[in-house]
């Protein structure tokens, strides 16, 4: 089980609006559960630098100086963004490369225990070209992520939408929710989305939170709703006014990879509210169950 609180966090920052609500929320967080904070800003090589010739040393030489001076620039950004922390709790980080692999990377070293990220919701023909870097984050760690296009309120939670298709390897993502609900005094509500009729949905869905909660564990109120959940998720994560949705990021195995389940990517992509996505456990190439 992932434990909560964290004792470590890491926000990548892009200084895009969505990453630096992100970075609000990573800060806010770490403040009120007394982690650490890992600050992470990648790079990217300009494809004006790729094959260069003798001839172009100069000039590349220059561009390379600027980009130095930018990124120290941008790393003076980040400290003070978090300067309302203690500065031995805080991690300024720099890498040059591919963003998910960087922070997947620096996630291991660092043992962090919570990614906070912003995220653009690319969908269509947007995601097509800039790709979803959130996604694949999620695609690619071992430890929750947490998605926001904005901010918590305050990082206040009062409301907790939990999807629950009644597979074992969902109820990692259910205890978590309840383990940050308690620390918040939030509410927790279980969604179960299938196509029988919505009563006998409902006493399915209550038989089994009965079953995999702990003793002495919060009530869960119990939601059955009929239709896709790639859809019905979203909407009734902003019909119900909740501040944050957690779900499973059950990995499927895809040869010799891992892809997310597709309800875990539509929810990342269109749901209006944070996501907290809580990664199933991987064994052998086979989901845990």
């Amino acid at each position: 089980m992932f434990r909560f609180p964290p004792s470590r966090i890491l926000s990548p920052v892009d200084f895009s609006k969505p990453s630096l609500a992100g970075l609000e929320l990573a800060v806010a967080l770490a403040r009120r559960f007394r982690a650490s904070l890992d600050l992470l800003y990648v790079q990217e090589i300009p494809l004006s630098l790729l094959g260069m010739g003798d001839g172009e040393a100069l000039g590349a030489s220059a561009l390379v100086r600027q980009m130095g001076e930018f990124r120290r620039w941008r790393l003076d950004m980040l400290r003070q963004a978090a300067s309302g922390l203690p500065e031995k709790r805080v991690q300024v980080h720099s890498a040059t490369g591919g963003v998910p692999e960087e922070v997947v990377s620096l996630a291991r070293r660092r043992r962090d225990g919570l990614i906070v990220m912003g995220t653009h919701g690319y969908a269509g023909a947007g995601r097509l070209l800039a790709g979803s870097v959130t996604e694949s984050v999620v695609h690619r760690c071992e430890v929750p992520v947490l998605a926001t296009r904005g901010v918590l309120r305050g990082a206040l939670c009062r409301r907790v939408l939990v999807p629950c298709n009644l597979e074992p390897y969902a109820d990692e993502a259910l205890r978590y929710a309840l383990e940050l609900a308690r620390a918040f005094g939030a509410r927790v509500t279980a969604l179960y989305v299938a196509a029988p009729e919505p009563r006998t949905s409902r006493a399915l869905l209550q038989e089994h939170l009965r079953r995999v909660l702990p003793r002495g564990a919060a009530a869960v109120e119990a939601v059955a709703a009929v239709g896709d959940p790639r859809t019905v998720v979203p909407e009734q994560a902003e019909r119900g006014d909740f501040d944050l949705v957690v779900l499973s990021a059950h990995r499927k195995p895809i040869f010799r990879s891992l892809a997310l389940g597709s309800t875990a990517e539509n929810v990342l992509r269109h749901c209006p509210v944070p996501v907290l996505a809580v990664p199933s456990a991987v064994v052998g190439g086979r989901a845990a169950a």
